[in-house]
């Protein structure tokens, strides 16, 4: 059976789009662990603390060195 050279590109893309449809949805089951889902957990927590760290004590620190000589 020949196939069309018109809708293999078409047919090709769509087998594309299917196997990444399908890598996605096992990395987002695999980010659903319990552990895995702690650990995303911690990390946007230590981003969100570094902020605001850097909010509070960028600019008293950036202060003290223009104080410093040399």
């Amino acid at each position: 059976m020949a196939t069309d050279p018109t809708t293999a590109p078409a047919q090709q893309a769509h087998e594309i789009a299917l196997n990444l449809w399908s890598q996605g949805h096992t990395f987002s089951m695999a980010l659903l662990r319990p552990w895995n889902a702690y650990q995303i957990g911690i990390n946007l927590a230590l981003i969100l603390a570094a902020n605001i760290l850097r909010a509070v004590l960028g600019p008293r620190l950036h202060a003290w060195l223009r104080t410093r000589e040399g």
